[in-house]
């Protein structure tokens, strides 16, 4: 999984420039235990962005149905456009929203019959450290849509270090070893 951790990492940061990742995570050797954590899932990641590329590996790793989200009308527009006119089909079961993910994460979590993989790739990071009660309200919200025995991911820099507490205190644990514990891969547990 250490590789999946930096491969993540990566593509934050190249969609945080606004550009298009060459990651592909299809050349983990640990695929296939991100397969075993989609497979049949539907995805939410927030912070979306404006690019679709995570989306179309997602799916193609085995996700059900991708929800991207972000607060950014012009992130979703671009990454709607990408969809319809750059994707080659393979986004049909891709949907991007722009809503503030704590409404969306609120809705799905009371419907018992959705299990979400949440994951994000660049909403922890500075700008939300600077918000400390909106970073509490959005892992809490995270903790309600996730449901028990189920993965949560979000990389991010020092991920541990800033909001491991706060999905401690949301009924996660951390998974894996020292690097999965940076990135922020988490089980929920209760």
């Amino acid at each position: 999984m250490n590789r999946l951790a930096v491969a993540l990492a990566s593509c934050s940061t190249q969609y945080c420039n606004g550009k298009e990742s060459s990651v592909s995570l299809f050349a983990l050797e640990e695929g296939a235990f991100l397969c075993s954590l989609l497979q049949g899932k539907d995805v939410v990641e927030i912070g979306c962005g404006y690019d679709a590329g995570l989306s179309r590996e997602l799916l193609l790793l085995g996700a059900k149905l991708y929800l991207g989200i972000d607060i950014n009308t012009c992130a979703v527009e671009s990454a709607k456009y990408k969809r319809k006119h750059k994707s080659n089909g393979t986004l049909h079961h891709a949907r991007f929203i722009c809503d503030d993910p704590i409404n969306v994460l609120e809705t799905i979590a009371t419907d018992a019959s959705v299990r979400p993989f949440v994951l994000s790739t660049a909403v922890f990071d500075d700008a939300i450290l600077r918000d400390r009660k909106y970073a509490r309200m959005l892992v809490t919200a995270i903790g309600r849509a996730t449901k028990s025995g189920d993965y949560t991911l979000h990389s991010a820099l020092s991920f541990e270090k800033y909001f491991g507490d706060l999905f401690e205190d949301a009924g996660f644990e951390y998974s894996g070893d020292a690097l999965e514990r940076l990135f922020g891969l988490m089980r929920k547990t209760r």
